[in-house]
């Protein structure tokens, strides 16, 4: 009896291209705005181009990595510890409220998902700090500059996918 041959087409090597940067982008040492804008990027594209299914595990990796190699936040880093279970959760509310908006040109789309994760990021920072967990610097951190680099992101990752197809 003859096998059936897996052919890999164009589509299965952009989405293994795609996921192994999940894995490279973080262990770059980037500063952190480039990094940020880069992985939200590849989160929205990877939703708009993959779907959620194949994306929610890939955003677990990012977070771990960089607490792994203690390349983000310099002596910092090892604060992140304590935000890894915080960005893995927004991280997914992130996907999953764009997955959800997608269909369409409504402002949703464009500014739900930055704003969602970039609050819950903040909100975080926020208890840690005022217990005293983490120091103040995570504030500016996992505020601000979230929402900017998850909307820059979003908005590359949607154009990015939009010229895709």
């Amino acid at each position: 009896m003859l096998q059936k041959i897996k052919t890999y087409t164009f589509a299965n090597w952009g989405y293994l291209l795609w996921g192994s940067l999940f894995f490279v982008v973080p262990s770059l040492g980037l500063p952190q705005l480039v990094t940020g804008i880069v992985v939200n990027a590849l989160l929205a594209y990877g939703v708009l181009s993959f779907g959620y299914k194949k994306t929610f595990p890939l955003t677990i990796f990012p977070s771990l990595i960089s607490v792994a190699l203690g390349l983000l936040f310099g002596p910092f880093t090892i604060f992140l510890l304590y935000f890894v279970p915080v960005i893995i959760l927004a991280n997914n509310l992130y996907v999953i409220i764009l997955n959800r908006y997608a269909k369409g040109n409504n402002i949703a789309k464009y500014i739900l998902p930055s704003v969602v994760k970039s609050g819950v990021l903040f909100l975080a920072a926020y208890v840690f700090v005022k217990l005293g967990i983490v120091p103040g610097v995570f504030l500016t951190t996992m505020g601000l500059i979230q929402l900017v680099t998850a909307t820059v992101g979003l908005l590359i990752g949607i154009v990015l996918a939009k010229t895709k197809k």
